[in-house]
Protein backbone atom coordinates (compact mmCIF):
# COMPACT_ATOMS: atom_id res chain seq x y z
CA UNK A 1 0.00 0.00 0.00
CA UNK A 2 2.76 2.49 0.80
CA UNK A 3 3.34 3.09 -3.01
CA UNK A 4 -0.68 3.45 -3.65
CA UNK A 5 -0.73 7.21 -3.51
CA UNK A 6 -3.15 9.78 -5.34
CA UNK A 7 0.27 10.83 -7.94
CA UNK A 8 0.91 6.94 -7.94
CA UNK A 9 -2.28 6.30 -9.25
CA UNK A 10 -2.97 9.14 -11.81
CA UNK A 11 0.44 8.21 -13.42
CA UNK A 12 -0.04 4.77 -14.61
CA UNK A 13 -2.69 5.12 -17.67
CA UNK A 14 -0.61 5.26 -20.07
CA UNK A 15 -2.39 3.70 -23.08
CA UNK A 16 -2.50 5.64 -26.56
CA UNK A 17 -6.40 6.48 -26.84
CA UNK A 18 -6.08 8.21 -22.89
CA UNK A 19 -5.70 11.93 -23.15
CA UNK A 20 -2.56 13.70 -22.22
CA UNK A 21 -3.00 15.43 -18.75
CA UNK A 22 0.66 16.36 -18.23
CA UNK A 23 -0.28 20.83 -19.09
CA UNK A 24 -2.81 19.73 -16.28
CA UNK A 25 -0.82 18.00 -14.21
CA UNK A 26 1.02 19.35 -10.77
CA UNK A 27 3.80 18.08 -8.42
CA UNK A 28 1.85 17.02 -5.06
CA UNK A 29 4.66 16.33 -3.15
CA UNK A 30 3.25 15.49 0.06
CA UNK A 31 1.07 12.78 -2.06
CA UNK A 32 4.74 11.18 -2.50
CA UNK A 33 6.62 11.80 0.86
CA UNK A 34 3.69 11.71 3.94
CA UNK A 35 3.42 8.87 5.99
CA UNK A 36 0.07 7.21 6.19
CA UNK A 37 -2.07 5.45 9.21
CA UNK A 38 -5.97 4.45 8.82
CA UNK A 39 -8.84 5.60 10.71
CA UNK A 40 -9.22 3.21 14.00
CA UNK A 41 -13.31 4.20 13.76
CA UNK A 42 -14.13 3.89 10.73
CA UNK A 43 -14.69 7.67 9.70
CA UNK A 44 -13.08 8.83 12.55
CA UNK A 45 -9.92 8.93 14.04
CA UNK A 46 -9.40 8.93 17.82
CA UNK A 47 -6.25 9.41 19.50
CA UNK A 48 -4.49 10.30 22.92
CA UNK A 49 -1.92 12.99 23.20
CA UNK A 50 0.09 13.33 26.93
CA UNK A 51 -0.54 16.67 28.05
CA UNK A 52 1.98 15.99 31.21
CA UNK A 53 4.54 13.36 31.85
CA UNK A 54 5.19 11.65 34.82
CA UNK A 55 7.37 13.03 37.21
CA UNK A 56 10.43 10.55 37.63
CA UNK A 57 12.47 10.20 41.33
CA UNK A 58 15.74 9.51 42.05
CA UNK A 59 15.87 7.34 45.47
CA UNK A 60 18.11 5.32 47.71
CA UNK A 61 17.52 1.81 48.49
CA UNK A 62 14.74 1.46 50.37
CA UNK A 63 13.50 5.19 49.79
CA UNK A 64 9.96 5.86 48.94
CA UNK A 65 8.73 7.43 45.30
CA UNK A 66 5.77 9.60 44.89
CA UNK A 67 2.85 8.15 42.51
CA UNK A 68 1.95 10.54 39.62
CA UNK A 69 -0.55 9.99 36.68
CA UNK A 70 0.16 10.54 32.87
CA UNK A 71 -2.28 13.36 31.62
CA UNK A 72 -3.46 12.66 28.17
CA UNK A 73 -6.13 14.79 25.85
CA UNK A 74 -8.37 12.51 23.67
CA UNK A 75 -8.54 13.69 20.41
CA UNK A 76 -10.32 13.05 17.41
CA UNK A 77 -10.00 13.82 13.65
CA UNK A 78 -13.08 13.13 10.98
CA UNK A 79 -11.89 12.03 7.88
CA UNK A 80 -13.32 14.26 4.87
CA UNK A 81 -14.27 13.43 1.29
CA UNK A 82 -12.62 14.39 -1.94
CA UNK A 83 -14.71 13.61 -4.72
CA UNK A 84 -15.06 14.19 -8.75
CA UNK A 85 -18.61 12.86 -10.73
CA UNK A 86 -17.99 12.81 -14.57
CA UNK A 87 -20.85 13.58 -16.40
CA UNK A 88 -21.02 12.36 -20.47
CA UNK A 89 -23.58 12.44 -22.91
CA UNK A 90 -24.66 8.45 -23.64
CA UNK A 91 -24.05 9.06 -26.95
CA UNK A 92 -20.37 10.27 -26.89
CA UNK A 93 -19.35 7.51 -24.01
CA UNK A 94 -21.03 4.44 -26.09
CA UNK A 95 -19.15 5.56 -29.36
CA UNK A 96 -15.97 6.02 -27.86
CA UNK A 97 -13.78 3.21 -29.29
CA UNK A 98 -14.20 0.56 -26.76
CA UNK A 99 -17.82 2.08 -25.55
CA UNK A 100 -18.42 3.70 -22.02
CA UNK A 101 -16.18 1.69 -20.23
CA UNK A 102 -12.82 2.42 -22.39
CA UNK A 103 -14.11 6.64 -21.82
CA UNK A 104 -13.97 6.24 -17.88
CA UNK A 105 -10.88 4.49 -17.94
CA UNK A 106 -9.56 7.43 -20.48
CA UNK A 107 -10.93 9.94 -18.55
CA UNK A 108 -10.21 8.54 -14.98
CA UNK A 109 -6.33 10.05 -14.89
CA UNK A 110 -7.68 13.75 -14.95
CA UNK A 111 -9.79 12.86 -12.05
CA UNK A 112 -7.13 11.14 -10.03
CA UNK A 113 -5.10 14.52 -11.19
CA UNK A 114 -8.09 16.85 -9.81
CA UNK A 115 -8.19 14.87 -6.88
CA UNK A 116 -4.69 15.31 -5.71
CA UNK A 117 -4.09 18.62 -6.37
CA UNK A 118 -7.38 19.50 -4.15
CA UNK A 119 -6.15 17.29 -1.41
CA UNK A 120 -2.95 18.62 -1.31
CA UNK A 121 -4.43 22.52 -1.75
CA UNK A 122 -6.53 21.48 1.50
CA UNK A 123 -3.17 20.19 2.80
CA UNK A 124 -1.38 23.33 3.36
CA UNK A 125 -4.33 25.76 3.32
CA UNK A 126 -6.83 23.68 5.54
CA UNK A 127 -10.34 25.56 6.12
CA UNK A 128 -8.93 28.86 4.98
CA UNK A 129 -11.87 30.59 2.94
CA UNK A 130 -9.64 32.29 0.54
CA UNK A 131 -7.31 29.51 0.01
CA UNK A 132 -8.36 26.10 1.66
CA UNK A 133 -11.87 24.67 1.64
CA UNK A 134 -14.03 25.96 4.76
CA UNK A 135 -15.51 21.86 4.73
CA UNK A 136 -11.91 20.09 5.19
CA UNK A 137 -9.48 19.48 7.49
CA UNK A 138 -7.35 21.38 9.56
CA UNK A 139 -3.77 22.26 7.22
CA UNK A 140 -0.35 23.00 7.66
CA UNK A 141 -0.38 26.60 8.56
CA UNK A 142 -3.23 26.51 11.22
CA UNK A 143 -0.94 23.86 12.60
CA UNK A 144 2.15 25.58 12.24
CA UNK A 145 0.48 28.72 14.15
CA UNK A 146 -0.79 26.98 16.74
CA UNK A 147 2.42 24.95 17.37
CA UNK A 148 4.37 27.91 17.18
CA UNK A 149 2.04 29.07 20.37
CA UNK A 150 2.31 25.75 22.33
CA UNK A 151 5.97 25.95 22.59
CA UNK A 152 6.17 29.87 23.17
CA UNK A 153 7.85 30.30 20.18
CA UNK A 154 8.02 33.31 17.89
CA UNK A 155 6.71 32.14 14.54
CA UNK A 156 9.41 33.22 11.48
CA UNK A 157 7.60 35.61 9.60
CA UNK A 158 8.93 37.61 6.66
CA UNK A 159 7.61 41.30 5.71
CA UNK A 160 5.59 40.22 2.67
CA UNK A 161 1.95 40.90 2.31
CA UNK A 162 0.69 40.17 -1.76
CA UNK A 163 2.28 37.73 -3.60
CA UNK A 164 3.76 35.54 -1.20
CA UNK A 165 4.64 32.16 -1.01
CA UNK A 166 5.72 29.87 2.92
CA UNK A 167 7.99 27.58 3.48
CA UNK A 168 7.08 23.99 5.60
CA UNK A 169 8.89 21.74 8.01
CA UNK A 170 7.16 18.76 8.63
CA UNK A 171 8.29 15.81 10.62
CA UNK A 172 6.56 12.62 10.04
CA UNK A 173 5.87 10.13 12.14
CA UNK A 174 3.42 6.86 12.37
CA UNK A 175 0.65 7.78 14.74
CA UNK A 176 1.87 11.28 15.24
CA UNK A 177 2.14 13.29 11.99
CA UNK A 178 0.56 11.30 9.32
CA UNK A 179 -2.59 11.53 6.68
CA UNK A 180 -5.05 9.03 7.75
CA UNK A 181 -7.35 7.05 5.29
CA UNK A 182 -9.61 4.52 5.79
CA UNK A 183 -8.68 1.55 7.51
CA UNK A 184 -9.82 -0.92 4.13
CA UNK A 185 -7.19 0.18 1.90
CA UNK A 186 -4.90 -1.88 4.58
CA UNK A 187 -6.86 -4.89 3.40
CA UNK A 188 -6.45 -4.40 -0.53
CA UNK A 189 -9.32 -1.60 -0.89
CA UNK A 190 -8.77 1.10 -3.35
CA UNK A 191 -7.53 4.80 -2.21
CA UNK A 192 -9.53 6.20 -4.56
CA UNK A 193 -13.26 4.75 -5.12
CA UNK A 194 -14.51 4.32 -8.64
CA UNK A 195 -18.52 3.64 -8.52
CA UNK A 196 -20.38 3.53 -11.67
CA UNK A 197 -23.72 5.31 -10.74
CA UNK A 198 -27.01 4.08 -11.82
CA UNK A 199 -26.12 0.88 -12.04
CA UNK A 200 -24.09 1.32 -15.37
CA UNK A 201 -27.65 2.49 -17.30
CA UNK A 202 -27.61 5.77 -18.74
CA UNK A 203 -29.90 7.95 -16.59
CA UNK A 204 -32.03 11.79 -17.61
CA UNK A 205 -30.04 14.86 -16.81
CA UNK A 206 -32.10 18.07 -16.07
CA UNK A 207 -30.35 20.65 -18.44
CA UNK A 208 -33.07 23.41 -18.22
CA UNK A 209 -34.70 23.96 -14.60
CA UNK A 210 -37.41 26.26 -16.69
CA UNK A 211 -37.78 24.44 -19.55
CA UNK A 212 -37.47 20.46 -17.70
CA UNK A 213 -35.29 19.79 -20.74
CA UNK A 214 -33.51 16.35 -20.38
CA UNK A 215 -30.36 14.61 -22.06
CA UNK A 216 -29.20 10.88 -21.44
CA UNK A 217 -25.95 10.56 -19.59
CA UNK A 218 -23.42 8.34 -17.88
CA UNK A 219 -21.93 9.26 -14.46
CA UNK A 220 -19.04 7.53 -13.11
CA UNK A 221 -18.06 8.80 -9.11
CA UNK A 222 -14.69 9.57 -7.57
CA UNK A 223 -14.51 9.41 -4.38
CA UNK A 224 -11.07 9.95 -1.47
CA UNK A 225 -11.39 10.02 2.27
CA UNK A 226 -8.54 11.68 4.36
CA UNK A 227 -7.34 13.87 6.77
CA UNK A 228 -4.29 15.35 8.34
CA UNK A 229 -3.16 14.22 12.10
CA UNK A 230 -0.01 16.50 13.07
CA UNK A 231 -0.45 15.43 17.03
CA UNK A 232 2.66 16.49 18.43
CA UNK A 233 3.51 20.29 18.73
CA UNK A 234 7.36 19.57 17.23
CA UNK A 235 4.93 18.07 13.91
CA UNK A 236 4.62 21.17 11.91
CA UNK A 237 6.71 24.50 11.08
CA UNK A 238 6.67 27.18 8.47
CA UNK A 239 8.33 30.72 7.50
CA UNK A 240 5.50 32.95 5.70
CA UNK A 241 5.27 36.09 4.04
CA UNK A 242 8.34 35.70 1.53
CA UNK A 243 8.56 37.25 -1.44
CA UNK A 244 11.38 38.41 -3.80
CA UNK A 245 12.49 41.23 -1.39
CA UNK A 246 11.82 39.42 2.00
CA UNK A 247 13.69 35.99 1.58
CA UNK A 248 14.26 33.83 4.78
CA UNK A 249 18.10 33.65 5.95
CA UNK A 250 20.04 30.83 6.15
CA UNK A 251 19.89 31.15 10.20
CA UNK A 252 15.91 31.24 10.14
CA UNK A 253 15.87 28.12 7.79
CA UNK A 254 17.43 26.23 10.53
CA UNK A 255 15.69 27.85 13.41
CA UNK A 256 12.60 26.69 11.38
CA UNK A 257 14.03 23.02 11.59
CA UNK A 258 14.74 23.04 15.04
CA UNK A 259 11.15 24.09 15.69
CA UNK A 260 10.24 20.54 14.45
CA UNK A 261 13.55 18.35 15.57
CA UNK A 262 14.35 18.16 12.32
CA UNK A 263 15.41 14.06 11.78
CA UNK A 264 15.45 11.44 8.91
CA UNK A 265 11.65 11.90 8.54
CA UNK A 266 11.55 15.66 8.25
CA UNK A 267 10.42 17.15 4.88
CA UNK A 268 10.54 20.66 3.86
CA UNK A 269 7.88 21.78 1.49
CA UNK A 270 7.81 24.56 -0.99
CA UNK A 271 7.08 26.42 -4.49
CA UNK A 272 9.56 26.19 -7.06
CA UNK A 273 10.10 29.99 -6.36
CA UNK A 274 10.79 29.04 -3.04
CA UNK A 275 13.06 26.52 -3.97
CA UNK A 276 15.17 28.84 -6.35
CA UNK A 277 15.92 31.52 -3.32
CA UNK A 278 16.86 28.58 -1.33
CA UNK A 279 19.64 28.01 -3.91
CA UNK A 280 20.60 31.22 -3.47
CA UNK A 281 21.06 31.08 0.03
CA UNK A 282 23.06 28.07 -0.54
CA UNK A 283 25.09 30.05 -2.32
CA UNK A 284 25.47 32.67 0.16
CA UNK A 285 26.20 30.34 2.88
CA UNK A 286 28.78 27.68 0.61
CA UNK A 287 31.07 30.75 -0.37
CA UNK A 288 30.92 31.79 3.43
CA UNK A 289 32.36 28.47 3.96
CA UNK A 290 34.40 28.19 1.00
CA UNK A 291 32.88 25.01 0.29
CA UNK A 292 33.99 23.42 -2.88
CA UNK A 293 30.18 22.14 -3.97
CA UNK A 294 28.79 25.25 -5.45
CA UNK A 295 27.24 23.98 -8.88
CA UNK A 296 25.61 21.20 -6.84
CA UNK A 297 21.69 21.25 -7.50
CA UNK A 298 19.83 21.90 -4.07
CA UNK A 299 17.93 18.89 -3.22
CA UNK A 300 18.29 18.89 0.67
CA UNK A 301 18.91 21.49 3.22
CA UNK A 302 21.05 20.28 5.94
CA UNK A 303 20.14 16.76 5.13
CA UNK A 304 16.50 17.32 4.89
CA UNK A 305 15.30 16.79 1.48
CA UNK A 306 13.52 19.52 -0.07
CA UNK A 307 10.08 18.64 -1.98
CA UNK A 308 8.33 20.31 -4.13
CA UNK A 309 4.93 21.18 -4.26
CA UNK A 310 3.21 22.94 -7.14
CA UNK A 311 -0.02 24.14 -4.75
CA UNK A 312 1.37 25.92 -2.32
CA UNK A 313 0.56 29.22 -3.97
CA UNK A 314 3.05 32.31 -5.03
CA UNK A 315 0.04 34.30 -4.53
CA UNK A 316 -0.71 34.01 -1.06
CA UNK A 317 -1.91 37.62 0.75
CA UNK A 318 -0.70 37.43 4.27
CA UNK A 319 -3.40 38.99 6.08
CA UNK A 320 -5.91 36.74 4.10
CA UNK A 321 -4.34 34.02 5.41
CA UNK A 322 -3.52 35.39 9.52
CA UNK A 323 -3.50 32.10 11.43
CA UNK A 324 -4.54 29.55 8.26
Amino acid sequence: MANQTLQYLATQWSEAQQNFIDDLAKESGVLRTATVGYANNGLIHKYNKVNSLPTASVRSINGSVVPTTTGFDLLQLDLKEIMTVEQVDSTLAKNDRGGAAAYFLKVKPGHMESIAQAFEKSFFYGLNANYGAVDGFKGAHRFAYEQAAAKSKTEISKSGNTGTTSIFAISWKPEVCQLVIPEYVATGGDMVLMTVLHNGEPTLSVVNTTTGAKKPVYEIMYQMLTAFQAGSNFSVARIWGIDGSNVPTVTEVDQMLDMVKANSNTRLYMSRSAKSILQTLKATKFFSQSDTTMNTVLEYWNSVPIVISDNILDSETKSNLTTG
